[in-house]
């Protein structure tokens, strides 16, 4: 269903929204999830080790896996403002640490649920809000919660632990398949559907902050993700980019970036040069932090480099700025050196075809030039 890979990337669990309420780094966010006895709840905390619970979805559901009452995705100690509700109207363009760029996620978001007859609401600020099709066009209601309510909510959750509840008064909790009835864009009367428990689980696999990958090396530059599973697929701050990398070819990996653009239709990186920039960043801090001499990435990264230069995406290094810094060329040449040995035990030499000669002195020669 279309709906996954769009509609929940915008409140994966509000995790920007959390990002700067908390003001703590991507690389920071973990998650917790419970899946067991027709619940499903994931909890949002800075680090494995803290306890203090930022924010959470919650996902109840009967014996047939239909959702109970609604999805709840909530963080806490934040607020949305009322321009955010208009379209183009975004606080996250030029902040690195957050994953919004055009101004329409929350919105396109509440819009794709709406048109496939699912309730979404908004509770922020003392206030409810509910998106419709009113008149043919889409749009958001806002009611203010009556103070005695909010009052009587203050008295209960005073002094308490944070728990999956959530506050009206100080957190945003968006709401999704709530009971009730619901009308099209033509305004007939429907009743609102109910999410399955088998539509919300893949809904969790565009993001990486859910059931990581077992296998993945963390960079200040992005991830390397080295699970079979995951080849070939491409996110951007941990969201999935459902056209994979953006020059389109084979990658022998999965990669997570962190500084990078994304096109105007959010299927993938804005610039292949970029991306080859980005992963050789990726492999070359993922080398550097490995400084043993039997590196198994150094020997991963070198085979690539042998076998596939310029075929696969992982390899791409002809651009004008070549992207191999001089220090990993170096690992990378020395390593080349020790391998591929034939069967009488003699040492390999390489061959420039461009230039009709041996290279195996030569480029050792200049790169300690």
């Amino acid at each position: 269903m279309l709906m996954t890979d769009r509609s929940v990337s915008a409140d994966s669990c509000r995790r920007d929204g959390i990002l700067r309420s908390f003001q703590f780094h991507l690389s920071q966010f973990r998650t917790k999830i419970t899946d067991q006895k027709r619940i499903i709840l994931i909890k949002a905390f800075k680090n494995d080790d803290d306890n203090q619970l930022l924010g959470f979805l919650l996902f109840k559901y009967n014996k047939e896996g239909h959702c109970i009452v609604c999805l709840k995705i909530a963080n806490f100690n934040a607020a949305l403002a009322y321009r955010s509700l208009g379209t183009g109207a975004t606080s996250k363009a030029a902040d690195s640490n957050q994953s919004g760029q055009h101004g329409e996620g929350i919105k396109l978001s509440a819009l794709i649920f709406r048109r496939n007859n699912y309730n979404y609401r908004i509770k922020s600020s003392g206030f409810k809000g509910n998106f419709i099709f009113r008149n043919g066009e889409f749009a958001c209601g806002l009611r203010r919660m009556g103070v005695k309510i909010m009052d009587k909510l203050k008295d209960k959750e005073h002094g308490q632990p944070r728990t999956a509840i959530s506050h009206p008064w100080e957190d945003v909790c968006v709401v999704i398949g709530a009971p009730g009835s619901s009308r099209k864009i033509n305004g007939d009367k429907v009743s609102g559907r109910r999410l399955h428990a088998d539509q919300f689980r893949a809904m969790l696999k565009v993001t990486l902050d859910i059931n990581p990958p077992q296998k993945m090396i963390r960079t200040p530059h992005g991830d390397l993700i080295q699970d079979p599973t995951y080849q070939g697929r491409m996110y951007l701050r941990q969201l999935l980019l459902p056209s994979g990398g953006a020059r389109g070819t084979a990658y022998a990996y999965g990669y997570n970036f962190l500084n990078s653009a994304i096109d105007r239709d959010r299927e993938s990186l804005d610039d292949a040069e970029e991306e080859s920039e980005q992963i050789a960043l990726i492999w070359a801090s993922g080398i550097r932090s490995d400084d043993s001499e039997d590196s198994d990435l150094l020997t991963e990264y070198t085979n690539m480099i042998l076998k596939s230069l310029n075929n696969k995406g992982d390899a791409m290094l002809r651009v004008e700025k070549n992207c191999l810094s001089r220090d990993i060329a170096t690992k990378v040449w020395g390593r080349m050196r020790t391998m591929n040995y034939d069967q009488r035990g003699r040492a390999p030499f390489y061959y420039l075809a461009s230039e009709g000669k041996d290279v195996s002195h030569s480029v050792q020669d200049d790169s300690h030039g």
